[in-house]
């Protein structure tokens, strides 16, 4: 689905998740309205972590990403299996604004 509004980013991290590492749900921040998750890949190679809102189960390979809305739509990860790490790359995003003079 298309996003019908014009984004200008706010922050971009990387993050090495290690076993047993997990991502709680939560919502972002809210001047990270839209988040794209990037994996970059696992240990063992070709181990998927499954990245799951609103009851859905995302299961990127590296390189592939989703687009969502991270301050509306709760996101978590179960955690890690011993032995397992992942690597993925969050950019943040938020709707451009007249009245936010340091996003114009």
């Amino acid at each position: 689905r298309e996003m019908d509004v014009e984004l200008v980013p706010t922050y971009v991290f990387s993050v090495v998740y290690l076993e047993t590492g997990q991502l709680f749900p939560h919502l972002d921040r809210p001047d990270n309205e839209v988040s794209l998750t990037v994996s970059l890949g696992s240990d063992p190679p070709g181990y998927i972590w499954p990245l799951t809102m609103r009851g859905e189960q995302f299961d990127l390979q590296p390189g592939d990403a989703v687009l969502y809305r991270g301050a509306e739509v709760k996101h978590a990860r179960e955690p890690l299996p011993a032995g397992h790490r992942s690597l993925q790359v969050i950019f943040g995003f938020r709707r451009k604004c007249a009245e936010c003079c340091h996003l114009v």
